[in-house]
């Protein structure tokens, strides 16, 4: 049997056994996207005001632009450089402004490097061309993108970042000027009120970080899952400042005899979660 008609069997299996009682579902399917290997990211991504969402996939060599969930051909596709396919992992979001005034917002993409410190750069990316608007990349700074507006209300946006110094353990601000006019009352930390990064060390044993923002004050919890769902830790609970939060997930002191595996975390703020990501133990 082939994967494809596995993946199929799946679904509609699912499907069924999400109604129960004696009636029939009235739904019928109305396409089905291919199936993807697990390594493959897939994810919604808002790239303008007039259709509000398209659908990626995102692996180690690409991010691909879909239309719509079942769409098998990219309406955008970016290759990552070398160095980018260097990167343990990678993560994009939608900036919610349309710098290129192109009527396409742009992305940012953060890869993340090891080495002799654990690190990011970020990348402000034109998707429809495949141009960086800019990219930091300092060997000793993690940044990534807090907001665009404009914050000293001269008529043109600036770019703030959140940059962390992995070297003197320290964080602040780097603010730049786009040349591009607007008024974005509403940054896109605050439509999207959180972001959840990728763990590191993965694969890891036993301990491993989880670093996460807030762009403003909520109730806060992380937890981890088994590949079965089951919740196997309760890293945070508890009521957090906005800024950038850590927290370490050691396996060997929850008092369970973990295995070897794939286990996924979870950022939920006021409620609202986070898509989960999956991070690997390695015994």
């Amino acid at each position: 049997m082939s994967k494809r008609t596995i993946f199929h069997a799946l679904l509609l299996t699912a499907l069924l056994a999400g109604f129960s009682g004696s009636a029939l579902a009235q739904w019928t399917v109305e396409c089905t996207s291919p199936g993807y290997p697990y390594y493959i990211e897939l994810g919604e991504i808002e790239l303008s005001e007039s259709q509000s969402f398209h659908w990626y996939t995102l692996d180690s060599n690409a991010i691909r632009v879909f239309s719509s969930p079942c769409a098998t051909t990219p309406q955008y596709t970016y290759a990552f450089t070398p160095q980018e396919r260097l990167a343990y992992s990678r993560s994009i979001r939608s900036v919610m402004v349309d710098l290129t005034q192109d009527g396409i917002f742009e992305l940012e993409l953060t890869a993340y490097y090891t080495g002799p410190e654990y690190r990011g750069t970020t990348k402000i990316l034109d998707i429809t061309t495949g141009n960086a608007l800019l990219l930091l990349d300092d060997p000793n700074l993690s940044c990534y993108l807090w907001e665009v507006v404009d914050y000293d209300q001269d008529g043109i946006l600036e770019c703030i970042f959140s940059a962390s110094d992995e070297i003197d353990d320290t964080h602040g601000w780097i603010v730049y000027n786009t040349g591009v006019s607007g008024n974005v009352s509403e940054s896109p930390a605050g439509r999207r009120d959180f972001h959840l990064r990728q763990n590191y060390p993965n694969p890891f044993n036993p301990s491993t970080r989880i670093e996460y923002s807030l762009s403003a004050p909520g109730q806060v919890e992380l937890e981890i899952f088994n590949s079965l769902g089951q919740k196997v830790s309760s890293l945070v609970n508890a009521w957090q400042p906005p800024g950038t939060h850590t927290a370490v997930w050691n396996s060997g002191t929850d008092g369970k005899a973990l295995s070897s595996g794939s286990y996924f975390y979870q950022l939920n703020v006021d409620g609202k979660p986070s898509d989960a990501r999956k991070m690997i133990l390695l015994k």
